[in-house]
């Protein structure tokens, strides 16, 4: 689809207006109306097929409608932002959308086909039934899925996987010998079997620094990073659901009404510490990493039933963080420019929001969606599940973990923020 940005008030078009009869027509139109194109604009064609043709004009750099003419598109509805069947947050496309259109507005990263098939020949053998996740040999108790507090522990969980990266040399948190987000799940599973109520906002709404702290204990002198933000994000995310959703996160999900898109858009809309957001070549993009996964991690926890039930979690793409682009790099399904590489290699902090991160994160999402489009179609007639964006995630991110001594030669970015 085409995004367009239309600097006049009217964005709909006349019913009673005459319909142009042709592409040609359409493309004559189009190429009249004032607004300048540089990014891959949204069309939607209410009656007209011809002007599916219209679409092929996407990557032009000076497409131009003419404001006279915009009552006779009866046809076409122009808008600046994608359908609201599709849409989480008004004006901003979603994680999906984004990531194509910073792929394909990228400046610092690139997506190779020779990689992604690369990638995908790895894959193709641990596919029998369904995708196998490669083993990680991390053993980390969690609530059964039967617990009556089973979707808050992983919302809590969630909430707070953010930002477990060290610097090159430097000594890692760990927890019980776990590091990364095996240790905030072995703290918080060391919580709850002392008898710590993590899981209840009246508790962390108000938690204290010190008693986070403790909770968050680690192995040796390393600390958990950005703990100040993190004692935030438990005020914030425990005070909306007793303010909103009767204290328990149960709530978002009766009204998502088994809906991933729709828990999605409770999520984000909501608990702004999940509105992982960017502006990127003047178009407002979504990233949605925490948000995304928090979904994907309650169908995974419960299996696709009860409160993992979900009719449409395959809407969900991958969780663009910092280390499933440094396996997307070494399979050459992503390469970096010089400099930022070097950057990285030097430890250079990218800031949030910052071109080249934005970059990174969004091509990551759009080269695993390309990713899952080439498995689909190697697998085409075999009676195997197909597996979603949520699935090839995590199978990347169990591979970093498995080989990740092999992994130590390729850099990855470093960014410090609440959103991964």
């Amino acid at each position: 689809m085409i995004n367009i940005i239309i600097p006049f008030p009217s964005t709909a078009a006349a019913d009673a207006a005459v319909p142009l009869s042709n592409e040609d027509d359409c493309l004559r139109t189009l190429n009249c109306f004032g607004v300048h194109v540089n990014v891959i604009m949204s069309l939607f064609v209410i009656r007209c097929p011809a002007i599916a043709k219209v679409c092929l004009i996407k990557n032009r750099k000076n497409l131009f409608l003419s404001a006279a003419l915009f009552n006779k598109l009866s046809f076409i509805r122009l808008n600046t932002h994608i359908s609201n069947n599709n849409m989480v947050r008004e004006g901003v496309l979603p994680p999906a959308e984004s990531g194509e259109f910073i792929a394909k507005n990228a400046q610092h990263v690139k997506i190779h086909e020779a990689g992604l098939e690369k990638l995908c020949e790895e894959m193709l053998p641990s596919i029998t039934n369904k995708l196998e996740i490669p083993d990680t040999g991390a053993d980390i108790i969690h609530p059964d899925k039967d617990h009556d507090k089973a979707a808050d522990w992983v919302f809590v969980a969630d909430a707070l996987n953010f930002c477990f990266w060290s610097y090159s040399g430097a000594q890692k948190w760990t927890v019980d010998g776990h590091s990364g987000y095996y240790a905030l799940e072995a703290a918080l599973a060391r919580a709850i079997k002392n008898g710590i109520d993590i899981t209840n906002p009246k508790y962390y709404s108000k938690i204290t620094e010190d008693e986070l702290r403790s909770i968050m204990k680690g192995d040796n002198e390393a600390t958990i990073p950005l703990f100040e933000q993190r004692v935030s994000v438990l005020h914030e995310v425990g005070s909306i659901l007793l303010e909103k959703y009767n204290g328990t996160f149960e709530t978002c999900l009766k009204e998502a009404n088994k809906s991933a898109v729709k828990l999605l858009e409770i999520i984000v809309k909501n608990f702004p510490c999940f509105r992982d957001e960017a502006t990127f070549k003047g178009q407002k993009v979504a990233l949605y990493k925490r948000a995304q996964i928090l979904v994907a991690d309650l169908w995974n926890f419960f299996g696709g039933t009860g409160w993992g039930e979900f009719k449409d979690i395959d809407k969900m793409t991958m969780f663009a963080d910092y280390r499933v682009p440094q396996v997307l790099v070494y399979f050459g399904a992503l390469s970096y420019t010089d400099e930022l590489m070097e950057k990285l290699k030097k430890d250079i902090l990218l800031p949030s929001g910052s071109e080249e991160e934005v970059e990174i994160r969004g091509c990551s999402i759009h080269a695993v969606e390309l990713l899952k489009k080439r498995i689909e179609e190697k697998l085409a007639g075999r009676s195997v599940e197909v597996p979603n964006s949520s699935l090839i995630d995590y199978y990347l991110w169990c591979y970093r973990r498995k080989y990740a001594d092999a992994m130590e030669t390729i850099p990855f970015h470093k960014t410090l923020g609440i959103y991964y």
